[in-house]
């Protein structure tokens, strides 16, 4: 009994993490992590353990974005978006990229391109276009620029505020 109970139990943490995968893919990390928690609290008495390590990893996913998100909601706009930036490369292939990267522009509704620009934005740029995280770069490329040329002038580093001034244009 205690065997068939088991394979039940590995069953449903099985069932839940891959439900929690999916919820988490259409951008729902709040319902996605509740989903998790339910499958870690299924580990049957002898077997799961596997599943439960496979559940709580996937989970640590849904929880780094959205403390990113706080940060976000905080203020601290450039500190998320670098933060997305490390997100994405350190969560290759990911179902939650189109979220992550949806979360980031948001960023560029909320405040002027060059706000965002500081000395750890600046020298991540490269990365921030090239995992998609600056929408509309036509536009709010050259604004960075503006802004990074300005946040690199304030520091002292005359050479890199004019190399960044140089790139806009």
């Amino acid at each position: 009994i205690c065997c068939a109970y088991d394979f039940y139990m590995v069953s449903q943490i099985e069932r839940l993490t891959e439900e929690a995968t999916a919820t988490r893919g259409q951008g729902d990390c709040v319902k996605a992590v509740e989903l998790y928690n339910q499958a870690i609290n299924s580990k049957g008495i002898l077997l799961g353990d596997t599943e439960v390590e496979r559940a709580e990893s996937s989970k640590q996913v849904c929880v780094e974005f959205l403390d990113l998100v706080e940060l976000q909601e905080a203020g601290n706009h450039s500190e998320a978006l670098i933060g997305y930036d490390t997100f994405i490369n350190d969560y290759p292939n990911n179902n939650i990229h189109p979220t992550v990267r949806t979360q980031a522009h948001s960023i560029f509704t909320a405040t002027q391109p060059e706000t965002v620009a500081n000395e750890t934005v600046c020298q991540n740029l490269e990365g921030l276009l090239s995992n998609e995280l600056v929408p509309d770069p036509q536009t709010n490329q050259p604004l960075l620029y503006i802004g990074c040329g300005q946040s690199y002038y304030d520091a002292g580093a005359y050479s890199e505020a004019v190399a960044s001034l140089q790139k806009y244009m």
